[in-house]
């Protein structure tokens, strides 16, 4: 089974998982600064849509299947403000609505679903901190080297949990019980 995760917003990524569990593929989602007025704001790239075409095309030439998508199941937070929320939203039913448009299955699993699961609590760094673990040789894919950084490095948080995301998801159609951490 290829299954695809996805953590959506403007900071999100897809992952690809093969069949060993292992990623396949993994892009950031893409995004573009737009300016409106004197501010500067950022969306999503208008052309999402291809990427998520050409790797659905991708799959089903080359590897003999289409994917499962597998989004995170996600809504406002309290402390969001009204046109945050508004924008995340507009966000994520436009990445919904390009794996739909595929005729690929999609699901979604709430944070608390996945994390909980996974052993792992609200923390973006800990969901990086747990990918670096599940994916040694691919660390390089969820941090990038920063000097400014205390640590040297920022975590790419959402590459990350997109990879998680997708973990889970596979596992829970497969029917394959969860494992806090991989060997």
């Amino acid at each position: 089974m290829i299954v695809i995760g996805c953590d959506p917003g403007l900071s999100g990524g897809f992952t690809q998982l093969d069949d060993n569990e292992q990623i396949a593929w993994t892009t950031p989602i893409p995004t573009v600064e737009v300016k409106a007025g004197s501010s500067k704001r950022e969306l999503i790239y208008p052309e999402v849509w291809k990427i998520i075409s050409e790797r659905v095309q991708f799959c089903e030439v080359v590897l003999g299947e289409k994917p499962v998508f597998i989004i995170e199941k996600v809504g406002a937070m309290p402390k969001d403000g009204a046109v945050q929320a508004f924008k995340f939203g507009s966000v994520t039913g436009a990445l919904r609505m390009a794996m739909v448009a595929t005729g690929c299955r999609v699901e979604r699993y709430a944070p608390v679903q996945w994390k909980r699961a996974l052993g792992l609590d609200s923390s973006k760094d800990a969901a990086t901190v747990r990918a670096c673990d599940f994916w040694p040789t691919c660390v390089n894919l969820f941090r990038r080297e920063s000097k400014r950084a205390k640590t040297g490095y920022v975590n790419i948080d959402g590459v990350a949990e997109s990879a998680l995301i997708a973990y889970y998801g596979r596992r829970i159609l497969l029917g394959i019980p969860m494992k806090e951490k991989r060997a």
